[in-house]
């Protein structure tokens, strides 16, 4: 606007009246070459606007559209790094669990621990404790050597030493160490990747008695890593705090450990903390998946720039037709009146084009207030100098005291005095000004007092100010605290079934559930079990008819009774079952998993008889 100002301003000085004493005749033919030069510099000029505003329009989207990757990034990463966290204590509260209960049997030595826990009973104890963790592989216990003692995988446990793997020996050896996770380490029995989480225990004289040891599964971890959509070309990588990769998907497994890496040229990288800072979860995607809806919108802002730019040359054209086309003033005319005429003339294509441009304003006024995320940008002094509709509603504030100009703590005050915020106001303005000040990009979580929850982006500006997003994932967070209730229930309901019931994966037809009353049946732990398919876990007639069951039911998909057969188990011979098969598929219609209940007939039939 200031540009076109600045052009009638020099139009009309150009069009003063000229005193009779020094108006200079004007010859026709100069006086149209003077007009036709004046109307297309000021269509340049007017093109050269246009071109401006576009390029200044689409550097600003194009900021905007990167700090929205980088935020959605940054919450996907808070997410999975609670998620991935969540894993990892349930694990430590297993082990402090067994560690209570090891110090109530008051055992004081190795020794006396390798006396009271190498029975079967101790292993089925270890083996129930955990039972609906289905990440977890194993728990184990070792002596203050390193030997195992028992575990819940296999009994009778064979016998391994923690000591004989480097990284166990500096956590074996030194004392004041009492936890470790460990690199992922991979099991040749089971063919699967692990993560070790152990703590020592000790006797009431300080001596170290032993330790317990679980054994995470990577291949859980990146399953929940790949329910995540970010676009070709995307890794989410879990990491140790010193860098260390403990999972990722795409799978990065190798034969030895893998670092960190940043986010090169061309990416866009985030970084979250989780589990107390022992872990960090790292999110890399490109700067294509991440620009894909911003390079949308500048096809359509050029386009319409370039029909503005069409408009002003066909005007131009338009114009030095007439000009050609009408008599000129006659000869005793001033310079002056030409001038005045030619500069009515522009200032009618001048104020069109400006018409559109802000009719073009009103339309990206129209995206920001329609925007899901509320949007507030901060000068260098912390005032406002644009918000949209939707951050006013999320704090129901209103739009009379939070406006352009209005202070950050004018902004704190409102939303303590409409009961949306507590605590003291000037701690709170210190508090967010202190995160401003260290002008890096920051996430954080806010519960308000009515029960939302806002996920706040905050992006530092070049040249100062800042630009801060606010996002409701209210319902995301109920979604998922629901989701976990939901599976822990349904794990619990499934594990004390009667029934044996279990669940493989329609793709490879590996087992991945599998419940107590199933272990029973097959007479196999659920580690010997879950990651493996029926050819490595029966005879091979048997594993021939239950590949020929599974092929059966994806075909036709829906369920399948099976009446009274005779079964083969992997370690209690023939037994007498009723099963019921279902295909679970998507909502494409895609098999996902094959679920089996079994009854067992066999007491029934050995009554009977």
């Amino acid at each position: 606007m200031g540009q076109f100002t600045a052009i009638k301003s020099v139009f009309r000085l150009s069009a003063l009246p000229v005193t009779p004493g020094t108006a200079r005749k004007a010859r026709p033919t100069d006086t149209r070459q003077r007009l036709a030069r004046r109307i297309i510099a000021c269509s340049i000029v007017l093109a050269c606007i246009t071109i401006a505003g576009l390029a200044t329009i689409l550097t600003n989207s194009r900021a905007r559209a990167v700090a929205g990757a980088e935020r959605e990034l940054r919450n996907t990463a808070a997410m999975l790094a609670e998620q991935s966290s969540r894993a990892f204590e349930s694990l430590t509260l297993v082990e402090d669990g067994l560690i209570q209960r090891i110090e109530k049997l008051g055992v004081l030595s190795s020794s006396e621990l390798r006396d009271r826990l190498s029975g079967y009973d101790a292993h089925v104890m270890l083996r129930d404790t955990i039972n609906g963790l289905p990440h977890v592989e194993s728990v184990a216990v070792f002596d203050s050597a390193g030997d195992r003692i028992n575990s819940s995988r296999l009994w009778p446990s064979p016998r391994s030493r923690m000591s004989e793997r480097d990284d166990f020996k500096s956590f074996i050896n030194d004392r004041g160490m009492s936890a470790f996770l460990s690199e992922p380490e991979h099991n040749r029995r089971t063919g699967a990747w692990l993560i070790f989480l152990g703590q020592k225990f000790f006797a009431p004289n300080g001596e170290v008695i032993g330790i317990v040891s679980g054994a995470i599964k990577c291949r859980s971890l990146e399953q929940a890593f790949s329910k995540v959509s970010l676009g070709s070309g995307s890794t989410i990588s879990l990491h140790r705090r010193d860098g260390v990769l403990l999972a990722s998907y795409p799978p990065q497994h190798g034969d030895g450990p893998v670092q960190a890496q940043a986010g090169g040229e061309g990416q866009l990288a985030v970084t979250q903390e989780a589990g107390q800072d022992r872990l960090k979860v790292s999110i890399v995607t490109t700067m294509g998946a991440a620009l894909a809806g911003w390079w949308r919108e500048t096809i359509l802002f050029t386009a319409a720039a370039v029909m503005i730019i069409l408009v002003i040359a066909y005007t131009t054209s338009v114009a030095l037709r007439q000009l050609q086309g009408h008599s000129l003033p006659a000869a005793g005319a001033t310079e002056a009146d030409v001038a005045h005429k030619a500069t009515e003339l522009v200032l009618r294509e001048t104020e069109r084009v400006h018409k559109l441009l802000d009719k073009q304003k009103l339309q990206l006024d129209t995206v920001l207030d329609n925007m899901l995320q509320g949007v507030v940008m901060l000068d260098a002094d912390a005032r406002i100098v644009v918000c949209n509709q939707r951050y006013l509603e999320i704090y129901g504030m209103s739009p009379e005291i939070v406006k352009p100009g209005c202070t950050l703590r004018e902004i704190i005050k409102h939303r303590v005095e409409i009961g949306y915020s507590h605590g003291d106001i000037d701690e709170t303005v210190a508090k967010i000004l202190a995160t401003l000040a260290q002008r890096k990009p920051s996430t954080a979580t806010a519960h308000l007092s009515n029960g939302l929850v806002i996920s706040v982006f905050t992006q530092p500006m070049a040249g100062g100010g800042w630009v801060v997003t606010h996002q409701d994932v209210t319902k995301l967070h109920r979604a998922q605290s629901e989701a976990e209730r939901t599976e822990r229930f349904l794990l619990t309901v499934i594990e004390h079934v009667p029934s044996t019931v279990i669940v493989k994966e329609a793709r490879d037809l590996r087992y991945v559930l599998i419940n107590r009353a199933g272990e029973k049946f097959y007479g196999l732990p659920r580690a010997r079990i879950i990651g493996h398919t029926a050819a490595e876990l029966f005879s091979p007639v048997a594993a021939a008819a239950i590949a020929a069951q599974d092929k059966h039911l994806l075909e036709v998909g829906g369920g399948i009774a099976v009446g009274a057969q005779m079964v083969e188990t992997p370690a209690n011979g023939f037994r007498h079952v009723m099963a019921r098969r279902l295909a679970i598929r998507d909502a494409k219609g895609t098999p996902q998993f094959l679920l089996t209940v079994i009854d067992d007939l066999s007491e029934r039939k050995s009554a009977a008889a």
